[in-house]
């Protein structure tokens, strides 16, 4: 039989019985290739199994349900339409690129008699467990993607090093689940397909390394993978190393597949780090940084990949090393597309999200600009004050311990000394703009400003200071919300440390209260009395949704609160609203990461000598320790 005769029975067949015939060994002969033929819309198929849009397609059963024949059935039944897809597609190779190596045509044949196999051993399965190959519908995807190839190379790097490639991961994630359930059968006919894929993923390295000696391996199969095809396409849920290194796949080819990120349809949400945008919002988007503020933008600009999606793109200066991202795709994490601002700048996106926005973006109004001022919320705390008390049951620090709003040097030490008057030694003075920990002035011990601190106070009291008891605190919180259209909705609470300063140092990842002092942990849950006491404060911030709108804000909020003691009568109480932040924050990104299935541990900021031994230990660096030169970010998981 002529390899083209061949090829044509199993493209054109009607009948399972055409698809899985194969001539016996030694009597195929390829002396009349023929010429190149066109592809035709469809496979050759019984009626049951052909492409139908009436037909809705079967959602793919979870893992657990596995054991249910049924649902082992469904999973089966995709399996099988693959193995049929990729034997019909080979077919069609053979007929369209009649004048390809023969070599190429003879492992292609060679592939083919395994898909026969492999298709033969599901069908076998199915009807074990009760099941008819054509009861669900089949998905026509592969055929979409890969029939109207025009060269070898497209085909070869859609086929063999795309879909066949994730299949090593599919095929060793569901023999896995199947005996979970205590289905060794069909878990051992996925490892031996999983074994023979080995092999096809192998042929498809042979063929490039003919093809395309001169050129890297990866180089070669991103120009060549047709439309809509991408890289992402090329692993699974998790990545199977070992065989793509038996496969002949190089390292740095694997670790490109590793952390491939790409749309996969819509739009991408372009997230841009900009740290300093109070900075932005006071001085101007162009005005000179300070050293500290210029390291924290340059090594913490991949942060944003916690708030992204796959779909996405995070905004860097340069690419990320290959080695530190395979460490985030070890970790579990979701990577997005990492884009220079040449390389951003030309993709269509749905919408620019800054960390925070300022006038260095197109959404930015100048009706924003007192949101971001503290003031703003020291004035809306004394508004909502007398609200969320009654919501506390009277939890909250007494109004006279609320920040008042001064624009003079002295008025802000006669503020001071009526708190010192009324029992608060600690003062601190805080500017409208400036991120924690700068931009503020602490009174102590002081019997009254130094000159120094008269400068300061003389320099920024014109533009307006808060002034505020500076308290002991027992820990620091942070509320996090989301406003659109239908209000300010709540999303977590997090417990986070700073230094003496008040500069953000590490945030907690699980259960807000882990590890809080037993004192404080009570405190937060009423005593056992009042255990949704704090919901309903978080419920009576919601009042914040109508000015943040009317001031033009539209998503994350942030509220800095803490647990202090007041030093009076060493009452303990809560300040819910330190800071009110309308950007996304550190607190923000810890929350991200249990919504992600943490459940315990922490997000820090370390210096980079630090960073390795915390890496070592088993914690994530969240931007790449060889590039920092101040502050590593780790996801501190112990």
């Amino acid at each position: 039989m002529e390899v083209r005769d061949f090829a044509r029975q199993l493209l054109f067949g009607e009948s399972l019985s055409d698809k899985l015939a194969a001539p016996p060994a030694g009597t195929l002969r390829d002396d009349d290739p023929g010429p190149p033929m066109e592809a035709p819309d469809a496979p050759g198929r019984p009626p049951q199994l052909a492409f139908r849009s009436d037909r809705p397609p079967v959602r793919f059963p979870h893992a657990s349900r596995l054991g249910d024949p049924s649902a082992a059935v469904t999973a089966l039944h995709s399996f099988a339409n693959h193995e049929l897809l990729a034997l019909e597609l080979m077919a069609l190779a053979l007929l369209r690129f009649p004048s390809a190596d023969p070599r190429f045509r003879r492992e292609l044949i060679a592939t083919m008699r395994d898909e026969q196999r492999h298709l033969a051993m599901y069908l076998e399965r199915i009807e074990e467990l009760g099941g008819r190959f054509g009861e669900h519908a089949t998905s026509p995807f592969f055929w979409d993607c890969l029939a109207h190839t025009d060269t070898v190379d497209a085909f070869v790097a859609g086929m063999s090093l795309t879909l066949e490639q994730a299949n090593l991961d599919f095929a060793v994630e569901y023999a896995a689940a199947f005996r979970a359930v205590g289905d060794e059968r069909t878990a051992a006919l996925l490892e031996r397909v999983h074994r023979e894929e080995i092999a096809h993923v192998a042929r498809g390295v042979q063929h490039f390394s003919r093809a395309h000696p001169d050129t890297p391996l990866w180089e070669a199969f991103v120009q060549s993978l047709p439309d809509p095809l991408t890289p992402r396409r090329a692993r699974g849920n998790t990545v199977d190393l070992p065989s793509r290194s038996r496969a002949g796949l190089p390292e740095s080819f694997v670790q490109h597949v590793r952390v491939y990120a790409h749309s996969k349809g819509r739009r991408p949400i372009l997230y841009v780090w900009n740290p300093a945008c109070e900075d932005e919002i006071a001085k101007g988007p162009h005005h000179a940084r300070a050293a500290v503020v210029a390291d924290l933008e340059h090594d913490l600009e991949t942060l944003p990949l916690l708030l992204a999606s796959e779909d996405d793109v995070v905004q860097v200066s340069e690419a990320p090393a290959l080695s530190w991202l395979a460490t985030l795709a070890d970790a579990g994490l979701p990577l997005p597309r990492f884009a220079t601002p040449e390389e951003a700048a030309t993709l269509e996106v749905e919408r620019v999200a800054p960390w925070g926005v300022s006038p260095a973006f197109p959404q930015w109004s100048e009706t924003l600009r007192p949101v971001f001022d503290k003031r703003w919320s020291a004035d809306w705390l004394g508004r909502l004050h007398d609200d969320l008390q009654k919501r506390s049951g009277g939890r909250l620090l007494p109004g006279d311990a609320l920040p008042t709003l001064v624009h003079d040097a002295d008025d802000a030490w006669r503020r001071a000394k009526a708190l010192r008057s009324r029992g608060f030694p600690h003062v601190v003075f805080k500017q409208g703009l400036g991120a924690s920990g700068r931009g503020q002035l602490r009174l102590l011990h002081e019997p009254e400003p130094t000159t120094s601190q008269w400068g300061w106070l003389r320099r920024h009291g014109p533009s307006g200071l808060r002034v505020e008891p500076w308290l002991e605190r027992e820990a620091d919180l942070s509320f996090h919300f989301d406003l659109d259209d239908a209000g300010l909705h709540p999303r977590g609470v997090v417990s986070f440390t700073t230094d003496r300063g008040g500069r953000f140092l590490a945030a907690r990842v699980g259960s807000p209260t882990a590890g809080l002092p037993g004192p404080v942990r009570r405190f937060l849950a009423g005593d056992g009395k009042d255990t949704r006491w704090l919901d309903r404060v978080l419920a009576g911030l919601a009042a914040l949704a109508e000015p943040l709108w009317d001031a033009g804000h539209r998503g994350p909020v942030g509220i800095d609160a803490m647990v202090a003691l007041d030093p009076r009568d060493g009452r303990r109480a809560l300040q819910p609203m330190l800071e009110l932040n309308p950007r996304w924050t550190f607190g923000r990104l810890a929350l991200r990461l249990r919504g992600r299935g943490a459940r315990n541990g922490w997000l820090r900021l370390v210096s980079p000598d630090d960073a390795p031994g915390l890496v070592a230990a088993g914690a994530v660096a969240l931007n790449d320790p060889q590039r920092a030169r101040r502050v590593v970010a780790v996801w501190d998981r112990g």
